[in-house]
C-alpha cells in the first residue's frame, strides 16, 4: 500500500519530485521499518516536504489526532501562498 502512495505522488508530479511544491506526509504511531521508508521516500519528493510522526494515532489519523491534521493543512495553504512558491511556479 505504501508503495502505491509513493509511486502514485511520482504519477501525479509527472517528474522525479514535486521541486519545492508544499508536503506534509503524516505517519502513524509505530510504523513497520518498510512504511516508516516509504513514507520518508515520499516526503523526499518534494525540495520543502516534512515528515511527521502522529505520536497519539493509529490508521486513522484523522480522527485520532485532527489538530494535526489541521496544522498540517493550513501549513501547505501557507507556503503555497508564499511569493516564493508563487514565483517559481509562474
Amino acid at each position: 500500500e505504501g508503495a502505491k502512495v509513493v509511486a502514485g505522488a511520482r504519477t501525479i508530479a509527472g517528474l522525479d519530485g514535486l521541486e519545492d511544491l508544499p508536503l506534509v506526509v503524516l505517519t502513524a504511531t509505530n510504523p513497520s521499518p518498510r512504511r516508516l521508508r516509504q513514507q520518508e521516500e515520499a516526503t523526499r519528493l518534494s525540495s520543502t516536504g516534512v515528515h511527521r510522526i502522529a505520536r497519539n494515532s493509529g490508521h486513522w489519523i484523522p480522527v485520532d489526532e485532527p489538530e494535526l491534521v489541521i496544522e498540517s493543512v493550513l501549513e501547505v495553504v501557507r507556503q503555497a501562498r508564499s511569493p516564493r512558491t508563487q514565483a517559481t511556479a509562474e
